[in-house]
């Protein structure tokens, strides 16, 4: 209650809750947010959709080098689980059901957010998709493709459901 205070008919507030180690990292000596901390902080700026959509942004890498993720669901959700109380967290754990590892483009992550939020965030609610399912080409397929596998962009396992967007624009 001390911290607030108006500046240019703005209020101020200040935040005195811990974060947890490694929110803040250093990068070539200049101190920024971790890419968790970032959406927990976007949270409270965004969108619920545009809230999902940079988390499956912020989990996304090129197709078979998941190493190159920014982060995972994973870590995003081990970081919320230490940040209750600060401001955004409801809507970043509320975004973070939605989220998948694995997005190769934009489009993808559209295509995906379509597909599989629920039906009163405008999706069709078609749970269960992942990205860039791997899949291998039997003997008679590679000859004619000259490649031993390819991958769905979404893909449901249960049904054997393959989802490609395709367009010259973004692909």
């Amino acid at each position: 209650q001390d911290a607030r205070f108006r500046y240019n008919d703005k209020m101020v507030h200040s935040c005195e809750l811990a974060l947890p180690e490694g929110a803040v990292t250093a990068r070539s000596g200049v101190k920024v947010a971790s890419p968790e901390l970032l959406f927990l902080q976007m949270g409270s700026k965004l969108s619920i959709h545009q809230l999902t959509l940079l988390g499956l942004q912020l989990c996304s890498h090129p197709t078979g080098l998941p190493s190159m993720a920014i982060t995972t669901k994973q870590k995003i959700n081990t970081f919320l689980s230490k940040t209750s109380g600060h401001l955004g967290h409801r809507k970043a754990l509320r975004a973070l059901k939605y989220l998948e590892n694995g997005s190769a483009s934009i489009m993808e992550s559209f295509a995906y957010m379509i597909l599989t939020l629920p039906n009163e965030l405008g999706g069709y609610g078609l749970k269960g998709a992942v990205f860039n399912h791997e899949i291998r080409l039997n003997t008679e397929v590679r000859k004619r493709l000259g490649q031993s596998r390819c991958f769905a962009d979404l893909y449901y396992k249960q049904p054997k459901v393959a989802v490609e967007y395709e367009s010259f624009a973004y692909n």
